[in-house]
């Protein structure tokens, strides 16, 4: 088991195929950091899957606001993690789509060039 904190998984460097994070990217306090040790536990050509959650109201408010709420948009996401040296493999907004309850998950797969 590997105990972690806040802005740091303690991910063994270039060590992971691939990095599954669902429903938990929005509670991510300072992204830039995480994504950075993300990015060093990857090997080359690793992948980062993001499921999470879209705002409805709050979803051209800044991040502070969404994330109150406990949902993040995909283009937000998007944004942080190709600057923080990602590339986008493939997007699907409507990943789970449940109309009866209203509930809508997006999944991103970035890779490690």
């Amino acid at each position: 088991m590997i105990l972690g904190t806040a802005d740091d998984p303690k991910l063994p460097d270039g060590a992971l195929d691939g990095v599954l994070m669902v429903i938990m990217y929005h509670e991510i306090a300072n992204p830039l950091v995480m994504l950075e040790h993300v990015k060093t536990a990857l090997r080359r050509g690793g992948r980062l899957v993001i499921v999470d959650m879209p705002p409805r109201k709050t979803a051209t408010r800044p991040r502070a606001d969404q994330v109150k709420n406990h949902v993040i948009a995909a283009d937000l996401v998007v944004g942080e993690v190709t600057a923080a040296g990602f590339e986008i493999v493939s997007r699907d907004d409507h990943f789970v789509d449940k109309p009866d309850d209203e509930s809508t998950r997006w999944i991103i797969v970035f890779r490690k060039p």
